[in-house]
């Protein structure tokens, strides 16, 4: 992010003087001014756990049902899955069923639609699927068709659009990759929209719904692509772009939010990626963060809940299999609400910028406080009370921390600059 700011800092350092004290002060002033470019643009990721009730996992789905985060089968290190999970803040899990009326698998997809949640083939002990199940509880799973007219598959994608569930490539039982779309308005009766489709045949792609168009990105064979392809048909489809800003990669994930679409980690040519990058056009891609707290991936899952993007799970390399759940509020998630009075009275950080500590005023009594660096991870956590009003970070490095308290909820309130003088 600095580099990415580096050229609008750099109007900061005119200001340097000979005097030592002027180059004292001038230095505060250009680490301030990066550091507000930096807070303007931040996407801050913070840990809801790194332990989740489910075994940790890879190949696994996860969809936002019923007011609920919801994982569904994969793999963990000793077999595949068919167990439901659901949690209503990420850090709390109830196991729905630990096994399903459908068969252990992994390299399904999942969707939400007609108010239920559905599960759609995969990989049943190195046999593909073409089934379909449906369940409006998570517990109870009905079958609705077995086999669906499209062909047995693994590691395809399906996304819910103009009414329709749709499926999209994958690898069929001959390990050929596949790049046919199949669409059904009831799950049962599947129509095959096109047999080959203009992208190249791919699996372990990501595919969303944005902007009244089905789009995909990346995946393939090796080396994976990052080409990104668009329809509003599913018949018809046109490359936005062949090389998108991020590295080829297959095993990524993508969600659409705050009106962008997003690309999460994945493995490109190179190995395990841990970078996020956002887009408004398919076009024209941005990097978000490169470092966000969390190990680079593939594998995971994504979604969005509570107006937040949320990663949970997947393979971060070296036999490691995750069961951590992370979420973000995307860019410019560190935020006052100017809207909500109770927030914006909670707290105040005298002074600011620091060089070792800080008095915390707050509108309640007691409290935990927890302060996050730029990458979201949690550095320190501090009991404040009336008797103990001083937060001292005076074993922390140099930089922009971020000041939230457990009453809140882990709501961002505050931003502290610390600075060794």
């Amino acid at each position: 992010m600095i580099n990415r700011y580096w050229n609008s800092a750099v109007k900061y350092t005119v200001l340097i003087l000979p005097r030592r004290k002027e180059i004292k002060v001038c230095f505060i002033i250009l680490l301030f001014g990066i550091s507000e470019l930096l807070y303007a643009q931040s996407m801050t990721w913070i840990q809801a756990t790194d332990s989740a009730g489910w075994t940790a996992r890879v190949e696994h789905t996860t969809v936002a049902f019923d007011n609920k985060i919801w994982v569904i089968g994969g793999s963990d290190y000793y077999a595949l899955k068919n167990d439901a999970w659901y949690s209503t803040n990420g850090i709390n899990w109830t196991m729905a069923t630990n096994s399903a009326a459908w068969s252990p698998r992994c390299f399904h997809t999942s969707a939400v639609f007609d108010n239920k949640m559905w599960v759609l083939g995969g990989v049943d002990d190195q046999v593909l699927k073409n089934d379909v199940w449906y369940s409006s509880n998570g517990i109870n799973w009905f079958c609705a068709v077995n086999p669906a007219a499209w062909p047995s598959r693994g590691a395809h994608r399906s996304v819910v659009y103009n009414n329709k569930i749709w499926i999209l490539g994958g690898t069929d039982y001959n390990q050929n990759l596949l790049n046919d779309v199949w669409y059904s308005s009831d799950g049962i009766n599947w129509t095959c929209a096109t047999s080959h489709a203009n992208w190249s045949p791919r699996s372990q792609f990501a595919a969303v719904v944005f902007d009244n168009k089905i789009w995909i990105f990346g995946g393939g064979g090796w080396p994976p692509s990052n080409d990104v392809w668009y329809s509003s048909d599913g018949v018809t489809w046109i490359c936005a772009t062949d090389s998108a800003g991020w590295s080829g990669r297959f095993g990524h994930t993508a969600v659409v939010f705050d009106n962008k679409m997003w690309i999460i980690a994945g493995c490109d040519y190179n190995g395990l990626k841990n970078d996020v990058w956002y887009s408004s056009d398919g076009v024209n891609w941005i990097c978000a963060t490169n470092s966000p707290g969390w190990r680079w991936r593939d594998e995971h899952t994504s979604v969005i809940f509570d107006n937040k993007i949320w990663i949970l799970g997947g393979y971060a390399g070296s036999s490691i299999w995750e069961h951590d759940v992370w979420y973000s509020n995307g860019l410019n998630d560190i935020v006052e609400d100017e809207n909500d009075n109770q927030i914006k009275e909670v707290m105040r950080i005298i002074p600011n910028p620091i060089s070792s500590r800080f008095n915390l005023e707050l509108n309640r009594i007691d409290d935990v406080i927890l302060v996050y660096n730029l990458a979201g991870k949690l550095v320190k956590q501090v009991n404040w009370t009336k008797h103990n009003r001083q937060i001292d970070i005076s074993n922390l490095p140099n930089g922009v921390y971020f000041i939230s308290s457990k009453h809140s909820k882990n709501k961002i309130l505050s931003k502290v600059v610390k600075i060794s003088r």
